[in-house]
Formats: C-alpha cells, sequence, structure tokens
C-alpha cells in the first residue's frame, strides 16, 4: 500500500486518468447549485443512508462528444471514518444538507476543501476500477 501511495501522492486526478479522451473533475459550486431539489424528504419512509463528511461529487466527461458519463460521491461516513464511493448516473436532487443518487439518500456534512487526498485518491482508483472504468480511463489497477 506504501508503494501506492507513493505512486498517487502528488498526482492530479486529470494526471491519474491515462486516456487524454476523458476528464474527471469536481462539480463546481454552480453546477451543484443548479441540481434539481428533492421534493419527497418529508415522506417517512424516506432513510438516510449515511453521514458523509469531507465529501466531494465529481464528474466524469467525455472530452470528445462533451457529455457527462457517470458522477461519483466520495468522502467519509462520519460514524466510522470509513472512506465511501458512490457511483451514480444521476443525481435525483438536493434539499439542505442532503443528496440523493440514483440509489441512496446521504445527508453531507463539511464539504472537501483543496485538492483531494492520497486516501480519497486511492480509494476513487479502486472504486472506478470495481465499477468497471479503470481500463477506459487507464487507471493504476488499484485494487483492495
Amino acid at each position: 500500500m506504501d508503494e501506492l501511495r507513493q505512486m498517487v501522492e502528488g498526482l492530479s486526478l486529470e494526471k491519474l486518468i491515462g486516456n487524454p479522451r476523458f476528464k474527471l473533475d469536481e462539480m463546481t459550486e454552480r453546477e451543484f447549485a443548479a441540481l434539481p431539489t428533492l421534493l419527497d424528504i418529508d415522506n417517512p419512509h424516506v432513510h438516510v443512508k449515511s453521514d458523509i463528511s469531507d465529501w466531494r461529487i465529481m464528474v466524469l466527461t467525455d472530452e470528445v462528444d462533451r457529455k457527462v458519463l457517470h458522477i461519483f460521491l466520495v468522502g467519509y461516513i462520519e460514524k466510522n471514518g470509513r472512506l465511501i464511493g458512490s457511483a451514480t448516473s444521476n443525481i435525483r436532487g438536493v434539499t439542505g444538507d442532503l443528496i440523493a443518487t440514483s440509489n441512496s439518500l446521504y445527508r453531507l456534512l463539511n464539504k472537501a476543501e483543496g485538492e483531494m487526498d492520497v486516501d480519497q485518491a486511492l480509494h476513487l482508483c479502486c472504486a472506478m476500477n470495481r465499477w468497471g472504468w479503470g481500463r477506459t480511463l487507464m487507471l493504476p489497477q488499484i485494487h483492495y
């Protein structure tokens, strides 16, 4: 794991992706503000899966076709400090501190600041490999 840390440390996400056709960027404040509003939050059957701290929403785009391919929520589960990576084809909406991906509802606590840390970068590479994006993006083959 230390070798992987050294390989990833100091690399931007842009440099981790070996295929120049694709770009992975953090969602901007403007893009986040433009997300739809959730309407069914007061539903008693709605269950928040986890509280997420130091979160980022990453957007994978195809630079040739100029289209969004996938969205990834990465951060730390507040209860146990474990890393989380949630892949989604869309974000259903946001309300206050809640965000609904295509498959789960999360409470967003503090947003991450600055560059992505090494642990999140390694976890994102591992998750993206597991979700089938590794070869297409020419990511380092990180699995754990």
